[in-house]
């Protein structure tokens, strides 16, 4: 989704799980910069800005409508 990469998915997983920059630096081979690039191409990717954009856009894109408009 989106055309992530594998190791970009794994990164915004972790965040969107509420975990911190340090936290998911503190996987092996992953440090904050690697963090923080690889959450600056999901933003680009997603069309987001923000972190609480990249929490809320996916929500509001996939399923606001299912909410708004319910299967009967």
């Amino acid at each position: 989704m989106y055309g992530l990469s594998p190791r970009a998915r794994e990164i915004a997983r972790h965040f969107l799980l509420g975990r911190s920059t340090s936290e998911i630096a503190g996987h092996p081979g992953v440090s904050g910069s690697t963090v923080q690039d690889h959450l600056k191409r999901v933003f680009d990717k997603v069309g987001v800005c923000s972190r609480r954009e990249l929490v809320t856009e996916p929500f509001f894109r996939h399923y606001m409508l299912q909410l708004a408009h319910p299967p009967l």
